[in-house]
């Protein structure tokens, strides 16, 4: 294994543990005020850093001149993984718990897997349709166990109202999903892993503030917000999006989307073991193993679709 590929995941699994403390963090901040006006504020915290460190690396000169090709795929990432991505967590965070937005998100790299053979060619082996099934039903399985006051059957085609949280849940996994993919897409297209962190969340942001106009918190009130509140919007801004996409993607670039993002696994039990020896949280053994089952399907899935071959 070479020094960068080693470095790739020493980084990765710091990246595991920055977003595995967002889902908490993020809890504290929805509380605080509405999800339009957190998201707008991390990737415009974010985007002013990370302008900042492109221009220090690359220069002013030429930044903005780079192919259609490459603006087209920039477009995309900042549309799907940073805007679209960022508003379904926030949603989803102010709805129901951080454990269990935790566990709907271990299904994206099922949903990586699946865009994988749609957009990059790779081949998926058999066995590797069984574990999407597996985690699917788990998924549903999450949907149904976390609604004590109603026993009824749920599907994902049928969401009901109440339900909402979960739906954005799944929502975001599957937008983090077209991020992974979206990134090697644009990797392949030679973009290093600063240039697309750096444009995509510049992207992001603008149609993020657009959001934050119509619908979010009044300036007044944001300013005047705790010290607290600020240390928050400064861990989710600067570590888990500055620090944690930069990585995330350079080990994208390294890896590979597939190595990558199977990573992402281990964000609900770091999720789950953050807030029961923190924040002294508990969770229900139903959700627990609906849990263990997306897993299941998540593990069977990779292990089959990456296996050297």
């Amino acid at each position: 294994m070479t020094n960068k590929k080693s470095l790739a995941y020493i980084k990765l699994i710091a990246v595991i543990l920055i977003w595995a403390g967002v889902y908490h963090v993020a809890k504290y901040l929805v509380n605080s005020t509405d999800a339009f006006t957190i998201a707008f504020l991390r990737f415009l915290i974010a985007s002013i850093i990370l302008l900042g460190i492109y221009f220090a690396k690359h220069g002013v000169k030429g930044a903005f001149v780079k192919p259609d090709s490459h603006w087209v795929m920039l477009w995309l990432i900042g549309l799907i993984g940073i805007f679209s991505y960022n508003l379904f967590f926030f949603g989803a965070e102010s709805l129901i718990s951080a454990n269990k937005v935790a566990i709907f998100f271990a299904f994206s790299p099922c949903i990586t897997v699946i865009l994988n053979r749609i957009i990059l060619k790779e081949k998926i082996f058999p066995l590797a349709y069984v574990g999407i099934v597996i985690a699917l039903l788990g998924t549903i399985g999450v949907i149904n166990t976390s609604q004590k006051t109603d026993p009824a059957y749920v599907c994902l085609t049928d969401i009901h109202p109440k339900h909402w949280g979960e739906f954005l849940a799944i929502l975001s996994a599957f937008a983090m999903a077209g991020y992974n993919v979206l990134n090697k897409k644009a990797s392949r297209l030679g973009l290093d892993a600063l240039t697309i962190t750096t444009f995509s969340s510049l992207i992001g942001t603008l149609f993020l503030f657009i959001t934050f106009v119509l619908f979010g918190g009044k300036v007044i009130d944001i300013i005047h917000k705790p010290l607290q509140f600020w240390v928050a919007m400064l861990y989710i801004s600067i570590l888990a999006t500055v620090v944690g996409y930069k990585w995330y993607s350079n080990a994208i670039c390294e890896l590979g989307v597939g190595q990558a993002s199977i990573f992402q696994n281990s964000i609900p039990f770091v999720t789950v073991l953050i807030g029961v020896a923190v924040l002294g949280n508990t969770i229900s053994p139903d959700v627990i193993l609906s849990g263990i089952v997306i897993i299941i399907g998540v593990i069977l899935t990779n292990i089959t679709t990456f296996k050297k071959r």
